[in-house]
């Protein structure tokens, strides 16, 4: 959530729909302030492009200067309390949620597991999540080893479409 809203419109190309992930918000001190990402992870992640539609809305709706992200009455920075009543509780009523039930971070939980379950690599997956294989692995991967049919469906796609088959 600190890398999310850490994010600035200067850090998407709307052309590429590549966002630059190179800091985050954190509290130190009583103040909050920006610092390096996680694990000084720096990367450039395409958007997909249900996402991009989305951001190319927030954007038109509330500027293309500043935080992507702001707090009450158009305060600068958000803080996460701000963020969990304002935009993620609404956010999983709207989706027929509870909206208790579900953290913030149950996104990237999602995202990492979709796309392995999906046939990305860990490598991959690891690079766009800004986080380590080991961790890849351990945490959003686990799940999988029982999942027999997937591997055989990644398969079946990558077979099944001749343009990939003479590469």
């Amino acid at each position: 959530m600190s890398e999310v809203l850490g994010l600035t419109a200067d850090r998407y190309d709307p052309r590429t729909g590549t966002l630059t992930v190179d800091r985050q918000i954190q509290r130190m001190g009583g103040v909050l302030q920006f610092t390096g990402p996680k694990r000084e992870k720096v990367r450039a992640i395409v958007l997909p492009s249900v996402t991009r539609l989305e951001l190319a809305r927030h954007l038109r709706d509330h500027g293309r200067d500043g935080m992507l992200f702001r707090g009450l009455r158009g305060a600068e920075m958000l803080r996460r309390d701000q963020f969990y009543s304002s935009a993620w509780r609404p956010a999983l009523a709207a989706a027929g949620l509870a909206r208790d039930r579900f953290k913030f971070h149950s996104l990237r939980h999602f995202a990492a597991s979709s796309m392995l379950a999906d046939g990305a690599s860990v490598t991959a997956v690891a690079g766009y999540l800004g986080d380590t294989i080991e961790t890849i692995s351990a945490v959003y991967s686990h799940w999988l080893r029982d999942e027999r049919e997937v591997p055989a469906a990644v398969l079946d796609r990558l077979l099944a479409d001749p343009h990939r088959a003479a590469i």
